[in-house]
């Protein structure tokens, strides 16, 4: 092999576990907040903490949860856009039933999240489909009115 096939090779291979990693991350965040309930919660603060390189807007949030009203600190929000965070703007949150103290911003949906949650939910992977006849919707076909 030569030396630049050699280059070539580990650029693919460090490409490949970098998606690998991704796929990995999002996976665990979905294992640790599947049955978790999404409700929305009021921005009081934020700031900005620099992660790795790049500025990331941390938030603390109020938030009511079966009659009880709450506040999480330092919320990562894993997003560089600080004008979604401003206080007084609500955002998603995923609360723990079994400790609704804890919680997290939810995270934007990905395209592998579909295949990840039934990964996590150990239900197959097909969806059932219905199929209905052109009478049970009441569609007339343009060649008959």
């Amino acid at each position: 092999m030569s030396e630049g096939s050699i280059w070539t090779f580990i650029h693919w291979l460090s490409l490949l576990a970098l998606a690998v990693l991704a796929v990995c991350v999002r996976l665990v965040y979905l294992a640790k907040t599947h049955g978790w309930v999404e409700i929305g919660g009021t921005v009081v603060d934020v700031r900005s903490v620099l992660v790795g390189e790049f500025p990331t807007p941390f938030i603390d949030v109020e938030y009511e949860y079966e009659a009880k009203r709450l506040t999480a600190f330092d919320l990562n929000t894993h997003d560089g856009d600080f004008d979604n965070y401003l206080p007084g703007r609500i955002v998603t949150l995923l609360i723990d039933p079994e400790d609704p103290a804890n919680c997290r911003v939810k995270m934007p949906a990905t395209f592998v999240d579909g295949i990840l949650q039934n990964f996590v939910t150990g239900r197959p992977m097909r969806r059932d489909v219905q199929s209905h006849s052109m009478k049970n919707l009441d569609i007339v076909p343009p060649d008959q009115k």
